[in-house]
């Protein structure tokens, strides 16, 4: 009897604290809240900084709103204050909903700031917020973000921040700009001695960027793009023909019509929190091989047999790249194996590449493309940049037994003079769908029926 009645006021007490745990303790409810995607980060006129919020509209991007205006699905805002954290509270006097930046996904930077290094300043201190996420993109804008943010409005897409991941990650296959993080890349490089930070570059299309160079004189854009920015494969760089390869730009000049006015191409380079350079599309893949944070991406090069066409192939990584690291009387000697192998994707000539006799002619063509671009890169961080965006310090460091022998060091000063060896191994393995390549008969040429010459 009493172990029954013990049941039951066991059951009574179970129910009694369902009850007082039902319910939301929160004072926030889900649609209270107004959630930030993109941000934009500008000098200001009348304040410090200029703060430019890309919102959702749950409203517009609910279930079954599939169609409609680009730009109903969310709500564009600026304003001038001291800090980040009290422009969140600001917002809110005429917002509606509660600001938050639990769903941001990306951070952009205007180019002015950061080369006065402001946006040093602001990563750290955003690491602090309970809600911004460490995997948020960052990245560097050509103009104004403020520009770059009014310009997200995707049509294939009915939620902007699908839009931005997408973008944002397409270096994973096209190798053109880094994968770089608010906390994870941006913080830890900007915290580590022996490693300088790179984030992507964006901009708009050529047009666009052309009008906001002539808006805003203090503009530091580049909108007339006919000779190579820089960086090995283009026609300037030893290829005959009239040939650019498809990397050597950077965002704001890349010749194409249609499309968004927001995109991402190649890099910005920093030494310490100051913005020091650009890099082209292609600068970034060859950083990529050096940092071992290149996956794969798809290369042309002019046809070492046949020079007036061009051939293309998928470059993939072999395995993580191998760096030695030694100093003696206080210079650094460096050396690093790349190893890349290559997919043929066309070859426009129709000549076999896969013949025993014509294979080591392609990836030789193709070792030096990419040697010139990984060596270019050096050279271009050592003279230009004056800045370790590889951390090879992270090597040398290891040589040392105490913080304070390696501190002693001054790593970021011996760099510019360090001695660096790249080495680029690459091998054809895979020739694409064709058992082999037949040529297009022509009499008159003398090409019949099965000839692969």
């Amino acid at each position: 009897m009493i172990s029954r009645l013990k049941k039951l006021l066991l059951l009574a007490l179970l129910a009694c604290l369902c009850l007082v745990g039902n319910g939301c303790w929160s004072s926030d409810e889900p649609d209270n809240f107004a959630y930030v995607l993109a941000i934009g980060v500008d000098k200001g006129e009348e304040n410090r900084i200029k703060m430019t919020y890309l919102i959702a509209n749950s409203k517009e991007m609910g279930a079954g709103k599939e169609g409609g205006d680009a730009a109903q699905k969310s709500l564009i805002t600026s304003i001038e204050t001291p800090s980040l954290f009290v422009t969140l509270n600001t917002v809110n006097t005429y917002i509606g909903r509660k600001l938050t930046l639990m769903h941001a996904k990306i951070i952009i930077f205007s180019e002015e700031t950061a080369r006065s290094g402001l946006m040093g300043s602001f990563v750290p201190a955003m690491g602090q917020y309970r809600e911004v996420r460490g995997t948020m993109f960052i990245g560097v804008t050509k103009g104004k973000a403020a520009d770059r943010i009014n310009a997200i409005k995707p049509i294939l897409e009915t939620n902007p921040a699908k839009y931005i991941e997408l973008v944002a990650s397409s270096g994973v296959y096209t190798g053109f700009i880094p994968q770089t993080e608010l906390l994870n890349t941006m913080y830890i490089s900007l915290s580590s001695d022996g490693i300088e930070p790179v984030t992507m570059l964006f901009g708009p299309s050529r047009e666009q960027a052309a009008s906001e160079d002539s808006a805003d004189d203090g503009g530091e854009l580049t909108s007339d793009a006919e000779e190579p920015v820089g960086g090995a494969g283009s026609a300037g760089n030893g290829m005959t023909g009239e040939y650019r390869a498809e990397g050597d730009y950077v965002a704001g000049t890349l010749p194409r019509e249609g499309g968004i006015n927001f995109g991402a191409m190649g890099a910005a380079a920093f030494r310490g929190q100051v913005m020091v350079g650009e890099m082209t599309g292609d600068e970034v893949v060859a950083w990529g091989m050096l940092t071992g944070k290149y996956r794969t991406s798809i290369m042309s090069l002019i046809d070492p047999l046949v020079p007036d066409t061009v051939l293309s192939a998928t470059v993939s990584e072999g395995r993580k790249p191998r760096v030695r690291v030694r100093l003696e009387d206080g210079k650094p000697y460096i050396d690093v194996e790349v190893t890349l192998e290559g997919d043929i994707l066309g070859i426009q000539s129709l000549i076999d590449y896969q013949q025993p006799d014509k294979q080591p002619v392609l990836e030789a063509a193709y070792t030096e493309k990419l040697a010139g671009l990984i060596n270019g890169i050096i050279k271009k961080s050592q003279e230009e940049f004056r800045s370790d965006i590889f951390g090879f310090g992270l090597y040398a460091r290891r040589l040392y037994l105490t913080q304070e022998q390696w501190k002693a060091v001054h790593w970021e000063e011996i760099y510019p003079e360090a001695e660096i060896n790249a080495t680029v191994n690459f091998k054809i393995r895979r020739s694409g769908m064709l058992i082999q390549i037949m040529p297009i008969i022509n009499p008159e040429a003398g090409v019949e029926e099965g000839d692969n010459d």
